[in-house]
């Protein structure tokens, strides 16, 4: 997931380079997810992204833009259905996981 806040930036001044044109990680789609509805907010919005080939972001405004990535692991193996409640105790709670 990337989270930014974007409040008055004109997307046609943030440039992404992709490093390696040919990789087929550039292909990837990404979907977005609007700003928090609580207060009239109007950022951060958040984008998810999957997998990306090395790239950079220049920002050319004179706005500061801000990006926050956060990359979420799934837990797999043979060892989590008689662990999972002892390594992630706030899932106790979740609706469907008791």
């Amino acid at each position: 997931m990337l989270a930014f806040n974007n409040v008055a930036v004109d997307e046609r001044e943030i440039v992404d380079t992709k490093l390696d044109p040919a990789s087929p990680l550039n292909s990837f789609g990404v979907g977005r997810g609007p700003a928090p509805s609580v207060f009239n907010m109007t950022v951060p919005t958040c984008t998810t992204v999957a997998p990306q080939a090395p790239h950079t972001i220049r920002n050319n405004s004179s706005i500061p833009l801000h990006y926050y990535r956060i990359e979420f692991k799934r837990v797999d193996g043979n060892d989590f259905p008689s662990n999972w409640s002892e390594w992630y105790p706030w899932m106790k709670y979740m609706k469907n996981m008791r």
